[in-house]
């Protein structure tokens, strides 16, 4: 039995990972790239740790909306 994992949601066969950034209405979200359950599962792990990591930037005020924005997608490009 699969577990549910944070943050991902599969769609059209895809799996997406979507997160809102907080104090905001706007999301960060973009699709894995996988039909895989296991690759989507680590994916996600990973980009879940790297947003608490940039929400921290975000309410300490060192990074925008916009540069948290691009910065996940940089992560997810590693």
């Amino acid at each position: 039995m699969r577990r549910a994992v944070q943050f991902c949601s599969i769609r059209n066969q895809t799996y997406y990972w979507r997160r809102r950034i907080p104090g905001s209405c706007a999301y960060v979200d973009f699709s894995l790239g996988t039909r895989d359950w296991r690759v989507a599962q680590q994916l996600s792990c990973v980009l879940t740790l790297e947003s608490e990591r940039a929400f921290g930037s975000l309410r300490e005020g060192s990074m925008t909306e916009e540069q948290l924005k691009a910065f996940m997608k940089l992560c997810f490009k590693r």
